[in-house]
């Protein structure tokens, strides 16, 4: 996949970007927990659970 950037097995989001993804994670409506798990599980930025 060019340009993206990988921590393990989860994509890094930029900054310009987390605002978005986590408007994305949370579309699904599954809860504060369900939706951290699955953040958790497939993307990655520094310092994340302070931002959410």
């Amino acid at each position: 996949m060019d340009g993206v950037v990988l921590y393990g097995s989860r994509v890094v989001i930029p900054l310009e970007m987390r605002k978005f993804v986590l408007d994305d994670l949370h579309v699904a409506h599954q809860g504060k927990e369900r939706t951290l798990k699955r953040a958790r599980q497939c993307v990655y930025w520094p310092i994340w659970q302070m931002t959410l």
